[in-house]
């Protein structure tokens, strides 16, 4: 698995790192000044679940063309920067509605037992991988039977994609902690990481979900 996420990666590393340039970092440091804001501002209410919110839109929203460039690989077809870029902004808003919805869904509505909010963070993290032509009923169902079948793996994605960030932003910290503006450095730093990770993360998660579900053909609800 990880050969052949790898072996895409570099397959299409030129398209990659251009929309990795222009829209994962872009994308990605503003969120994060925003996540600073938020923690910072004495208005905000609940600053820790709106920021939490705010890291999973950020991973959500960037995954569509890289989805798309990993299925147009396994159908070994080529794709375009232009096609790319005309996924990212088709699926734009859909996902960050959709993202917004579950999030406040599963936090709390969990204070009512409405949706437990773990369940609710995996179809958020599964959605993007089968977001096509078709109805959003369809969406939330190949999340939604995936998830069913394979909620042990899709939890365990979810934690290591979480620590791996974690983990290199405090190896980042640390190193930058006596730096003169290092509260600057610490963004772009920290933008770089998902600049870098994010495809990678994308790819693997398309490739190990996405062709599961192909290859099991669920047919019942």
């Amino acid at each position: 698995m990880f050969k052949d996420v790898l072996d895409i990666y570099n397959k299409h590393l030129p398209s990659i790192l251009v929309l990795s340039i222009t829209l994962v970092f872009p994308v990605t440091f503003f969120i994060q000044l925003v996540v600073v804001y938020v923690y910072e501002s004495s208005t905000v209410l609940f600053p820790s679940i709106i920021s939490l919110c705010l890291l999973i839109i950020n991973f959500i929203v960037l995954f569509s063309p890289f989805r798309f460039l990993t299925h147009k690989d396994l159908s070994d077809e080529k794709v375009s920067l232009k096609e790319l870029y005309a996924v990212f902004f088709s699926y734009f808003f859909y996902l960050l509605l959709f993202s917004i919805i579950v999030y406040a869904i599963s936090v709390f509505g969990s204070f009512l037992i409405l949706m437990p909010t773990i369940i609710g963070f995996s179809i958020i993290f599964l959605l993007p991988v089968f977001v096509d032509e078709t109805s959003m009923k369809n969406h939330f169902r190949k999340a939604w039977l995936t998830l069913k079948s394979e909620n042990i793996a899709v939890l365990g994605d979810i934690v290591i994609i979480f620590s791996v960030q974690i983990l290199l932003w405090t190896i980042l910290t640390y190193i930058i902690k006596d730096l003169e503006n290092s509260f600057f450095f610490f963004l772009v730093l920290r933008a770089l990481v998902n600049t870098f990770l994010y495809p990678l993360f994308y790819i693997y998660l398309t490739r190990k979900y996405g062709q599961l579900y192909e290859d099991r053909k669920w047919v019942t609800f």
